[in-house]
């Protein structure tokens, strides 16, 4: 048997079970999605925040946050900036879908997609965030030169 073709026992990233069969796309043990099911992509949990280009996307959104906040932030303040990353390239992936899909269900009768209202949930929520870091630039504290003179 050639060693390109053998396929291992897939890990279970929530539980760490690896005696799941590499066909399967669920894990045995605590029933999560496996890496590499179909299953996922047939129902959309693959189209979330996990993906190469999302997290590529949230790193560089944080990184922003935490400069224009000044860099170094406390413990909350930085799972609030992942939090506000997250958020904010959630919301481009909602509007992106509206901007593709339409606003309306069926443009007839009027009706809004669910995905109208879940937009203006994040927004909302980017915004509750964004007031929580704080929305002003803050300075770096600087060493006042009193300070620096007298060698504290």
């Amino acid at each position: 048997m050639d060693d390109l073709t053998v396929e291992h026992n897939v890990t279970c990233k929530r539980c760490g079970t690896s005696d799941n069969a590499p066909t399967s796309d669920i894990c045995y043990s605590c029933c999560a999605f496996l890496p590499r099911n179909i299953a996922a992509m047939t129902h959309g949990a693959r189209q979330s925040l996990d993906r190469p280009e999302a997290v590529l996307l949230i790193e560089r959104k944080r990184q922003e946050v935490v400069a224009h906040l000044g860099g170094d932030p406390t413990v909350i303040q930085a799972d609030l900036v992942t939090d506000y990353a997250r958020v904010d390239v959630l919301i481009e992936s909602v509007a992106e879908n509206i901007q593709a899909l339409g606003v309306f269900e069926s443009p007839s009768t009027g009706t809004a997609r669910v995905a109208v209202p879940l937009l203006l949930t994040l927004l909302d929520r980017r915004l509750r965030l964004a007031t929580t870091l704080g929305i002003e630039r803050k300075a770096k504290p600087v060493t006042a030169l009193a300070e620096i003179l007298n060698g504290k």
